[in-house]
C-alpha cells in the first residue's frame, strides 16, 4: 500500500469517527424565537410524547408567543427522549431548554435519564447561586454588638447590613444611628421585607378581600400582557387631545343601505369611522408622525395604521389595521383578518392560514 493511499484511508477513518460521534450526541431543543418581539414563551400543548419517533418537520409542541400560538417544528430526526418543560410552563426565556431529542442509534431511555439528572443538577446549582447572591445579615463581634444602641441594631436588621462595613464616627469607633442612616441614604438601600411582615400583609389582604371585594384576579396570557403594555405606553407616552362633536348620520345610514342592496355587503358605522380617520391622517401628516428623541426631529410615517378594539367571546383584542388610507375596501380587509385569526376559549390567538 502506498503512502498516499494510507493517508487517504486515515483521513476517511477520522471522518467516520467524527461523524459517528456527532450523530450520537443528543439534541437540546430550546425555546425558539417565533416573533421579532418575543422574549419568552409558554408551552400550550405537546403534540409528541416521550419515546415517540420524530421526523424533521414534525410539530413538537404549540408555543404561545406575545402575539399568537404557533406550532414549533423539529429540525432533526430522532426520538423525543425527555420533556423538560411540560404543557402549561410559562415565562420560558428564548433559548431556554425545553426538551431533549435522542438521535438515531441512541437509547432514548438512557438519554432521558441523563437529561433528568442534568436538569436536577442545573436546578440545584441555580438555587445555590441564588442563595449565594442573597444578602444575609451577619452579626459583628459581640463587643461591637453590645456597644450598639437598639436603634442601630434595628436599622441594621431591617436593611440586612453589616455594621463593620459602615464608616463609624462615634467615640472609640462606635457606630451611631446617623452613620447607618447616612450609609443607607447614600447607597439608596431600601428596607428588606421579612417573611413575618409578608405573612402579615398577605393576611390583611385576604381579610380585606373577604369583606365584600367584588373582583377576581385572572392570569394574563402573553398576548394580553403585550396588549396591556402597548396600550399603556400609547396612553402615557403620547400627548392626547379630545374633541367632541355632534353630527347627523342619516345620509351615512342611507349609503350603507344602498351598498348592502347593490353590493351585498353590510358595512358598519365603525368601518366608515376607520376609513375617515385614515384619510384625515393622510391629509394631515403631522398627526401621523412620531418624535425621535435621539435625532430630535419628527418622523413622518408613510403608512396609516390604526388599532381597533375587537370584542370576542373570550375577551377584547386589538389588531392593527395596516395602510388604511390606501385600502378601498376596509370591510373586505376586516373580513379577511377575522377569518385568518381564530380565538380559542383558552385565551390564545391561533393562526389558521
Amino acid at each position: 500500500m502506498s503512502l498516499r493511499s494510507s493517508f487517504s484511508a486515515l483521513l476517511y477513518f477520522r471522518h467516520f469517527i467524527h461523524t459517528s460521534r456527532r450523530i450520537q450526541f443528543p439534541v437540546n431543543i430550546k425555546m425558539p424565537s417565533l416573533s421579532p418581539t418575543m422574549s419568552d414563551g409558554t408551552i400550550v400543548n405537546w403534540l409528541k410524547n416521550e419515546g415517540e419517533d420524530v421526523t424533521a418537520g414534525d410539530v413538537l409542541c404549540e408555543v404561545q408567543t406575545d402575539k399568537a400560538v404557533i406550532s414549533f417544528e423539529s429540525d432533526e430526526d430522532g426520538v423525543l427522549a425527555k420533556i423538560l418543560a411540560p404543557a402549561g410552563s410559562s415565562s420560558i426565556k428564548v433559548g431556554g431548554l425545553i426538551a431533549v431529542l435522542a438521535t438515531p442509534g441512541e437509547n432514548w431511555k438512557e438519554v432521558s435519564a441523563s437529561a433528568t439528572s442534568l436538569s436536577q443538577q442545573t436546578t440545584t446549582s441555580n438555587t445555590l447561586k441564588q442563595l449565594e447572591k442573597t444578602p444575609t445579615f451577619r452579626e459583628t463581634q459581640s463587643t461591637r454588638s453590645s456597644s450598639m444602641g437598639p436603634a442601630v441594631r434595628l436599622l441594621l436588621q431591617s436593611h440586612e447590613l453589616d455594621g463593620s462595613q459602615i464608616p463609624q464616627t462615634g467615640p472609640r469607633g462606635q457606630l451611631l444611628k446617623g452613620d447607618v442612616l447616612a450609609y443607607v441614604t447614600n447607597n439608596r438601600i431600601k428596607p428588606v421585607v421579612t417573611n413575618q411582615e409578608k405573612s402579615v400583609k398577605s393576611t390583611f389582604t385576604i381579610q380585606s378581600s373577604t369583606l365584600g371585594a367584588a373582583f377576581t384576579d385572572v392570569a394574563l396570557s402573553n398576548m394580553r400582557k403585550v396588549i396591556a403594555q402597548r396600550l399603556s405606553e400609547s396612553k402615557l407616552c403620547i400627548p392626547h387631545g379630545y374633541v367632541r362633536a355632534t353630527t347627523c348620520i342619516d345620509r351615512l345610514n342611507n349609503l350603507r343601505k344602498e351598498l348592502k342592496v347593490n353590493l351585498g355587503m353590510n358595512f358598519s358605522i365603525n368601518d366608515f369611522i376607520i376609513k375617515a380617520c385614515a384619510l384625515a391622517l393622510r391629509l394631515f401628516p403631522d398627526f401621523n408622525s412620531i418624535y425621535d428623541a435621539q435625532a430630535e426631529s419628527p418622523v413622518y410615517l408613510r403608512s396609516v395604521d390604526i388599532s381597533m378594539a375587537v370584542a370576542t367571546s373570550s375577551g377584547l383584542i386589538t389588531p392593527i389595521l395596516k395602510s388604511n388610507s390606501r385600502r378601498p375596501r376596509i370591510r373586505r380587509y376586516l373580513y379577511l383578518m377575522s377569518t385568518s385569526l381564530r380565538w380559542k376559549p383558552t385565551g390564545c390567538l391561533y393562526l389558521t392560514h
